[in-house]
């Protein structure tokens, strides 16, 4: 078991599995995370950096067709 801090930034669902994708912060990457193997999670008043948003296409293709930036 390992502890991170994460950026969310959506929930998607894929073969009846529910993932997390967001920033990781360990890794400096984006990364999905099953939510079922979320032990536990705790909310900040930090407010996260604008990330750019193909980092997170592979995880999230319909933002692809996006009409204009991701904010």
């Amino acid at each position: 078991m390992s502890s991170r801090s994460v950026e969310p930034v959506g929930v998607v669902s894929l073969d009846e599995d529910w993932y997390l994708v967001g920033w990781c912060r360990l890794r400096s990457d984006a990364r999905t995370f099953r939510l079922d193997r979320i032990r536990r999670a705790e909310l900040t008043d930090e407010t996260a950096p604008v990330r750019d948003p193909d980092r997170f296409l592979e995880f999230m293709p319909w933002l692809i067709e996006r009409p204009g930036p991701l904010h």
